[in-house]
């Protein structure tokens, strides 16, 4: 899991991302403004989500617990 508050913001971190993504079967990459969620680089490495609602729905998610489970 990995979130950003923009896209340029997850795109200068993609090294980074990269690295996270070899070491679990899915990264979701969380990008809280709203904007384009297609995103070649960034969906090479991960699940993108993009835009406030997504972001809350991961946010609970994590608060729940919900990504220290396999799903």
């Amino acid at each position: 899991m990995a979130f950003y508050d923009t896209l340029a913001e997850a795109r200068r971190d993609l090294s980074n991302l990269e690295v996270k993504a070899a070491d679990c079967g899915q990264l979701n990459i969380v990008v809280r403004t709203d904007g384009d969620m297609s995103d070649e680089a960034l969906e090479r490495v991960g699940k993108l989500y993009v835009g406030a609602a997504w972001a809350l729905i991961h946010d609970r998610r994590v608060e729940e617990g919900w990504y220290n489970e396999k799903h």
